[in-house]
């Protein structure tokens, strides 16, 4: 009886747990060369919601925004290559989606159990 009680304590807060994983994001950042320093130069791409505001001297700034990454797992796959967010260098909070983008040039790597990363969004063939 024990054991039962034991699997429906653990069962939920294992599902919790793994819920968060799905959550999407990307990084904004100031400038492409901020982003650059963080990913490969060609997955940052300028934001296009709010992505130019005007200063006070009058001149625009454009952000830019990383690929899109799970919350989890600061890694993306690009041209067959796993690529790892080398820093920090994003500005305020970041863009947070549910769904990934199906026409993005890299790919969110999810991260598998025990400590495996799966590269696949999708089951079967």
């Amino acid at each position: 009886m024990r054991s039962k009680k034991l699997s429906l304590v653990v069962v939920p807060v294992l599902l919790a747990a793994c819920s968060n994983s799905g959550r999407l994001q990307q990084d904004i950042y100031n400038s492409q060369y901020y982003c650059s320093q963080d990913w490969d130069q060609n997955l940052c791409e300028p934001y296009n919601s709010t992505s130019s505001y005007r200063t006070a001297s009058s001149n625009y700034q454009i952000f830019y925004i990383g690929p899109q990454y799970y919350s989890n797992n600061r890694k993306v796959k690009y041209l067959g290559r796993t690529l790892t967010a080398q820093g920090t260098r994003h500005i305020n909070q970041p863009v947070m989606s549910q769904h990934v983008f199906k026409d993005a040039k890299s790919k969110p790597i999810r991260r598998g159990g025990f400590g495996r990363a799966t590269g696949g969004t999708s089951f079967g063939g």
